[in-house]
């Protein structure tokens, strides 16, 4: 997700964004509608987040990945289930959850006498037309919802307030899977996904019909989005009256609107501005271990032959043994981050597999072991193969995280075994072309730097680089039958025994290494201190989960 699309498998996005500070108080001021709504001015109730980093990609589920985006829908849809504070499987629109023929059905009781915003009723019948709707299209328009609805056979709803979902076989990620899943009023959508679904992708949904605590009530593209209490929610009413997303061009920007009381909270703050805020007793820090990691990707597709030594685990172990990951978080994150040597982040103590440590640093070994390999340096001090240099092509996104710093040292460090990196920078949306390339052949181009996040189940972590995901999430274009096993085999697992098959397949992709993680960047944010926002101290996605609407709805400002 490379923090390229979102929680789970879908890779969370970030992309660039245009905003000035002079157009802040335009933008806050404007109303945010009817609805119980007041303006997002920093008028009482009105709670104003914003982010230098990230944007909202697309209003439409079936497009947008980022965690803006999943945010916004988490906020303004209803979902069956979500996580807690605690990082338990809470209900939402379900009320009770029952399972039955051994974890092969589960029932739920859904809110009575709810609507959408736009008069219309809100019923399970919603919720089974969407999950049947996910799992038809899985394989197609519909395929980055894939990893949530695994095993599903059918939903139904017998009654208004009855939601049933079949699975094929006992599966552990049902709940969290069904906990990602945005509930689509049926009444909107079902034309659109008539078919084979063509005409989803190119709905721009600029007025979601919506049943969340929260609706949209403006937006401009790639600067604000506005948001006013919705009466007709089915949970509990918020304490805020709305809040906004407001999307700034730099970090100087969205601090100095901090500052000025523009803003209330600023959202992945970069490490190297937190000495600068510590003395302003008018602002909090919080900085917490996070889940958002930086990697180094190696092209393993078959179509990709020209320096196919990548594909050669000695070399990777070389340029893994030559990177100084401490180092990086030092020069990178200023010290803010952790290092590690799996997928898993370490914040997800339950599911981190602590044998699965950072390779040390060790440019001796680096280089002998290229060495051994015959790999000898030319003139100029670059190694060759065959009489090809040892010069590759890496691609990054100009928003991963630590980025443009993160690349130049690795390039640096990597310069040290005598191996040339050509690092070339792009939007996300044109790197994950170049990734892919024509019919998702994963072509010209050798190593990759991004960043992911996903949320609290492992599943996303794992199923990321499973061979399904070839021309999805999968941007190494690994393919390794053995990991594909332990993924599905902990799929089905509950309790420890799913902890040990989870960590197993942590210890198959650490040693296969196709991605070698770089460090953990803490989340950091900053809030004036003007209320309660529980979850900036109580969870690694901080302010604006994607994973749970209890961040919106207890928070309080004024």
């Amino acid at each position: 997700m490379l923090k390229s699309r979102h929680h789970a498998p879908r890779l969370t996005k970030r992309l660039g964004v245009a905003l000035t500070s002079a157009s802040l108080s335009v933008v806050l001021l404007a109303g945010c509608g009817s609805d119980g709504s007041s303006s997002n001015g920093g008028g009482a109730g009105v709670l104003r987040i914003g982010d230098a980093s990230s944007k909202i990609d697309s209003l439409n589920p079936f497009v947008g990945h980022n965690g803006f985006a999943t945010a916004t829908f988490r906020v303004i849809y209803p979902y069956l289930l979500q996580y807690d504070q605690s990082q338990n499987i809470v209900g939402d629109f379900a009320k009770t959850t029952a399972v039955a023929d051994g974890g092969k059905t589960l029932t739920f009781t859904t809110h009575d006498g709810a609507k959408w915003s736009d008069g219309k009723p809100l019923t399970a019948a919603d919720a089974a037309w969407t999950i049947n709707t996910f799992v038809r299209l899985k394989d197609g328009a519909a395929a980055t919802f894939a990893p949530y609805v695994t095993n599903i056979v059918k939903a139904s709803a017998p009654t208004p307030t009855t939601l049933t979902v079949e699975y094929s076989t006992p599966t552990a990620t049902a709940q969290d899977g069904l906990a990602s899943l945005p509930i689509l009023p049926e009444h909107i959508w079902e034309p659109m996904a008539a078919g084979r679904g063509e005409q989803l992708a190119s709905f721009a949904n600029a007025s979601p019909v919506s049943a969340g605590p929260f609706k949209l009530t403006q937006y401009t593209e790639n600067q604000f989005a506005n948001f006013a209490t919705y009466k007709g929610y089915y949970g509990p009413a918020p304490k805020l009256k709305g809040f906004g997303f407001q999307f700034f061009t730099s970090n100087d920007a969205m601090l100095s609107a901090l500052r000025s009381h523009e803003l209330d909270v600023a959202y992945e703050v970069p490490p190297t501005a937190v000495s600068q805020l510590k003395d302003d007793k008018s602002l909090t820090v919080n900085n917490v271990a996070g889940l958002d990691t930086d990697v180094l990707g190696f092209n393993s597709s078959s179509f990709q032959d020209e320096h196919s030594e990548l594909k050669d685990l000695r070399v990777r172990q070389a340029i893994d043994l030559a990177i100084d990951k401490k180092s990086l978080i030092d020069v990178v994150a200023d010290g803010s981050g952790m290092t590690t040597g799996t997928m898993v982040p370490p914040a997800l103590k339950q599911w981190n597999n602590p044998a699965v440590a950072a390779t040390p640093f060790d440019l001796a070994s680096a280089n002998a072991l290229l060495d051994s390999m015959g790999f000898a340096r030319g003139a100029d001090g670059i190694r060759t193969v065959n009489g090809r240099p040892m010069s590759y092509k890496l691609l990054f996104p100009s928003v991963a995280t630590g980025a443009p710093r993160v690349v130049t040292e690795v390039v640096k460090q990597l310069a040290a075994i005598g191996i040339k990196v050509d690092a070339r920078s792009s939007d996300f949306p044109t790197f994950l072309q170049a990734i892919y390339g024509p019919e998702n052949h994963y072509r010209n181009w050798d190593m990759m730097i991004t960043d992911y996040a996903f949320g609290y189940d492992p599943s996303g972590y794992l199923f990321s680089w499973t061979c399904s995901q070839l021309g999805g999430n999968n941007l190494a274009a690994y393919c390794d039958r053995d990991y594909d096993e332990l993924f599905a085999r902990q799929s089905t697992q509950t309790g420890a025994e799913r902890v040990k098959t989870v960590q197993q397949a942590q210890l198959r992709f650490a040693h296969e290494k196709p991605v070698i993680p770089l460090y953990v960047a803490n989340a950091i944010s900053v809030a004036r201190s003007i209320g309660n926002l529980p979850e900036m101290t109580s969870s690694p996605l901080v302010v604006v989960n994607y994973m749970s609407k209890t961040w919106i709805e207890q928070a309080t400002i004024g």
